[in-house]
């Protein structure tokens, strides 16, 4: 058993879907973020940015 690869099992495909994202929703892209980290920060730890990193999917 597989998933169809057109819609990878979600049973829809966009007739047009957007030139930019290609249906996806998201764009992925870079840019430089200045972070103010915290002293006495433990090594390895991870710290959550307000209003970056991954969205979620819909």
């Amino acid at each position: 058993v597989s998933s169809c690869s057109k819609c990878g099992g979600a049973g829809k495909v966009l007739k047009d879907p957007c030139k930019m994202c290609g249906g996806e929703s998201t764009v992925r892209s870079k840019r430089i973020v200045n972070v103010d980290i915290p002293p006495g920060v433990s090594d390895g730890l991870t710290l959550k940015v307000r209003g970056e990193g991954n969205v979620d999917t819909r």
